[in-house]
C-alpha cells in the first residue's frame, strides 16, 4: 500500500498473474475517467451517462436497504430522481474526490470516493461518501458493480 501525498490518496498494487495482466496505472486511469464522467453527467443533470457507468446486474447498498439493479431504464429513472432531489436541495454540481483505490485484480478495483455538492456560487453545501467495486470491461471502461453509501469518510 502506498500513500500519494500529491493526490492525497492510497493505492494498493496488483502485480498481475502470469504474464503481468493489466497494469495498476491502467486500472486507476479507467476508474478515474469513469468517476470524472459520472461527476460531469450529474452536474449537467444527465442521468443516462450515469446509468451507463454501471455494469448490470449491479447492487446498491445503503442504510435504506439493499437494492439489486438489473434494468438500465430503471437505473436511469433512479438517477433522474436523485438529480432532481439534489437540485431541490440547492446542489448545482459535484466532482469526485478519490480517497483510495485498491486494485484487486486484473480488472477489479475497490474505490472510496467523496462527492462534495456545490451550489451555483461554488460553495460546498453537502457531501456524500461512497465505496465502489468497479470492473474494467473488454472496452477498457470501468463501471460500477457495487455501490455502498457511507456515512463516514474512510480512514487512510
Amino acid at each position: 500500500m502506498v500513500y500519494d501525498p500529491v493526490q492525497k490518496r492510497t493505492t494498493t498494487a496488483y502485480h498481475g498473474g502470469p504474464g503481468g495482466g493489466t497494469s495498476m496505472a491502467t486500472i486507476e486511469r479507467a476508474v478515474e475517467a469513469a468517476l470524472d464522467q459520472i461527476g460531469r453527467a450529474l452536474s449537467a443533470g444527465e442521468a443516462g451517462p450515469v446509468a451507463r457507468a454501471w455494469e448490470l446486474p449491479g447492487l446498491l447498498v445503503a442504510d435504506a436497504g439493499t437494492r439489486p439493479l438489473a434494468d438500465a431504464a430503471e437505473l436511469e429513472t433512479f438517477f433522474q430522481q436523485a438529480i432532481a432531489s439534489y437540485r431541490a436541495q440547492g446542489t448545482d454540481h459535484t466532482r469526485p474526490e478519490v480517497a483510495r483505490i485498491d486494485v484487486l485484480s486484473e480488472r477489479m478495483a475497490s474505490v472510496d470516493v467523496r462527492w462534495p455538492g456545490f451550489n451555483a456560487q461554488g460553495v460546498e453545501i453537502s457531501s456524500e461518501v461512497s465505496h465502489y467495486i468497479m470492473h474494467v470491461g473488454d472496452d477498457g471502461n470501468a463501471r460500477i458493480c457495487v455501490a455502498l453509501s457511507r456515512t463516514r469518510e474512510p480512514s487512510v
